[in-house]
């Protein structure tokens, strides 16, 4: 087949119906080397693999990178280091999980790691992430291994890095359930676009996939998909209660602001909803105006404040509540600042700007509150928990200044 060939059907496969994450709103970590150490592992392994082969030209070599069967010497790279149920060594359990079959396999394992695993390697840790994706690889494959043999399937190789993958998202289901995905959509060519969904939404229904998958034959070894993630959940769910890996939760969150993560919301009315929503429109649109001067800036203050005055309950989207936040604390009104910024925190605990409100936060209650104890332990929690990002940095920077 022509390689103009396989690409279009490629692009037209996507087009036809994809859907991906293309980021997650969580504060992205400044290091995360083993999740690079990792992805640069796998992209070796796989040119060493195709290093092997016997091209004439270009075209050829390329043809074999989405199509690995058409090369005899890659096949045999993939036959010598893949993990084969009839002849089980640990070192080819250990090897498989670097070797995939194509670039798309390597593409795709490649790109879910960093979405995901650069967080989880945060929360972690290093030594924690790599147990997680090591042993959840291990358990995937001899899981797939029980599941096929003696079948036909016993002397196909199993190759990739799929197993500890969905191991790291089985385990990020756990520790980041309701994380906003932003997930990438083309559905019958035409509708196209992207929206975000909650973490638990977006990996429960990959599993969902999985299991259907699994339920007709396929070149895709899905039973080691669904232990891998199965793997990650049990262990993230006994890392938590243990404790193990960084210690960020709501509840403490919500404890270091002093506010109440289990308070109930009245009751409202059909009315006071349309009622609630309009106000809120009023105040995104005065954000929003493109002559966003003092006087818009002033009106936008104050319809917030009539907001929670009537519902103060009441939360903006985080991309409103955040800047009204600002608003206030540069106006010098800062217990309104304060709490608009623990509103924020409160609603939109894995948001990834929370980093940045939790040290407004610190500041405000230090300098310009006169509560120096409570600002130095949201600082002291910021700098503890968001070590590399920039307000983590600047965090520890403040608690510097303040001893």
């Amino acid at each position: 087949m022509p390689l103009i060939a396989i690409i279009i059907i490629v692009v037209l496969a996507v087009l036809f119906f994809t859907v991906f994450p293309i980021g997650i709103e969580l504060p992205k970590p400044r290091r995360h080397y083993i999740t690079d150490i990792l992805i640069c592992l796998n992209l070796i392994v796989f040119l060493a693999m195709y290093a092997r082969g016997d091209f004439n030209n270009l075209e050829e070599l390329l043809r074999a990178m989405f199509l690995p069967g058409l090369d005899h010497a890659v096949t045999e790279f993939i036959h010598d280091w893949g993990l084969v149920p009839s002849r089980f060594s640990f070192v080819n359990l250990v090897s498989s999980l670097f070797v995939h079959a194509g670039i798309l396999h390597l593409f795709g394992n490649m790109y879910i790691l960093y979405i995901f695993g650069l967080h989880l390697e945060h929360k972690l840790r290093p030594l924690g992430f790599l147990l997680v994706y090591f042993f959840g690889g291990f358990a995937a494959d001899l899981l797939y291994i029980y599941m096929i043999s003696p079948t036909s399937s016993s002397n196909t190789p199993l190759v990739g890095a799929s197993g500890a993958i969905f191991a790291v998202m089985g385990a990020f289901l756990v520790h980041f359930p309701k994380a906003k995905v932003k997930v990438w959509y083309s559905i019958f060519f035409f509708a196209r676009g992207t929206w975000y969904v909650s973490a638990i939404f977006f990996l429960t229904a990959r599993f969902i996939i999985e299991v259907f998958s699994s339920m007709k034959r396929s070149v895709v070894a899905n039973p080691a998909h669904m232990g891998g993630f199965f793997f990650g959940l049990l262990v993230a769910y006994i890392s938590q209660q243990l404790r193990f890996g960084t210690s960020t939760t709501k509840d403490e969150i919500f404890s270091l602001i002093g506010t109440d993560s289990s308070a109930n919301h009245p009751a409202r009315t059909q009315k006071e909803h349309e009622t609630i929503a309009l106000m809120k429109e009023n105040i995104t649109q005065s954000i929003d105006n493109p002559n966003f001067g003092p006087e818009v800036k002033k009106e936008a203050l104050d319809a917030y404040n009539r907001l929670i005055n009537s519902f103060p309950e009441t939360v903006l989207k985080p991309t409103t509540q955040l800047p009204i936040a600002s608003m206030f604390a540069e106006r010098s009104r800062f217990e309104e600042a304060l709490s608009a910024y623990k509103k924020h925190v409160t609603a939109y605990p894995n948001n990834n700007n929370v980093d940045e409100a939790l040290y407004q936060i610190g500041r405000i209650s230090c300098d310009n509150l006169d509560d120096i104890d409570e600002g130095k332990r949201v600082l002291a929690f910021l700098a503890k928990e968001f070590p590399d990002t920039h307000w983590g940095r600047a965090a520890q920077h403040k608690l510097n200044q303040l001893h």
